[in-house]
């Protein structure tokens, strides 16, 4: 067995009461509190923003979902070497969620093991294809990271030194289904015990066919209210953010441990 097969047999972590509570309420974003996709920037203000956990539908169906995870004695390093190491073998993505999380294979474009680049910079280059479970049963996700500037992040605002905030950005979508779906951000940034990461999911924001073939007509109606509405399940906020809360709530619980022994060796 692998050094880190032990992880696969410790229990979830434990959410905090806040997350529950949004989770046992139902939806706890207002509409005038979701952070639009097009001002992703003000995640650099200091401070919170207005709601920094729950979900929201809106009326076409196109969901909003914010998540705050407090990841005391982690550290941006070990999150940049956590997205670079856990990629390369399913056993590493099992732990992470083991009830939920079941394969993962990815493409870094040949660049793994450069070691002339961060393993930030390796992320950004890299696409996931996972197996997991966010709620709605077991599917297949492909996951496209990429540079925040590609993002919209601010270039300037985005000049931060890189040991005080990571981002890491990524447009989602269905590989079966063939079309891309949500866009995500997890904004961490250092505070005094550790590090926060603020998550944000755009689901149905935007809905867009796989291939670089021009399919505007085709992207304009999968766009529409009506057709969102079915796509999109009316429970699919909370389940991401019960899925968002747990996954990165284990995280915290290991990854301090894991980092000492693996990126080591």
């Amino acid at each position: 067995m692998n050094s880190y097969s032990k992880y696969l047999k410790r229990p979830n972590a434990k959410m905090p009461k806040v997350h529950l509570d949004i989770l046992d309420k139902g939806e706890a974003v207002a509409s005038t509190s979701v952070l639009e996709r097009a001002a992703v920037n003000r995640l650099f203000d200091k401070g919170y923003l207005e709601a920094e956990n729950g979900f929201h539908r809106a009326e076409d169906g196109s969901t909003y979902v914010a998540c705050l995870t407090k990841m005391p004695n982690v550290t941006l390093e070990m999150l940049n070497w956590w997205f670079w190491w856990h990629a390369a073998e399913g056993m590493r993505y099992q732990i992470w969620y083991p009830e939920m999380h079941y394969d993962i294979s990815a493409d870094f474009q040949g660049y793994y093991n450069d070691e002339s680049k961060s393993y930030s910079e390796r992320l950004h280059l890299s696409t996931h294809l996972v197996t997991e479970d966010v709620g709605m049963g077991k599917d297949k996700i492909l996951i496209d990271f990429m540079h925040p500037n590609a993002f919209g992040c601010d270039k300037n605002k985005n000049k931060l030194k890189p040991d005080e905030v990571t981002i890491i950005c990524a447009r989602v979508g269905s590989p079966d289904k063939g079309v891309w779906g949500t866009e995500m951000c997890h904004f961490v940034r250092k505070v005094e015990q550790g590090v926060e990461m603020r998550s944000r999911f755009w689901l149905g924001h935007k809905v867009e066919r796989m291939g670089g073939l021009a399919q505007g007509l085709l992207n304009s109606i999968l766009n529409q209210g009506f057709v969102k509405r079915q796509l999109l399940p009316k429970n699919l906020g909370s389940s991401m953010f019960h899925h968002c809360s747990q996954e990165y709530h284990n995280l915290a619980s290991f990854l301090p441990a894991l980092y000492q022994e693996e990126s080591m060796s």
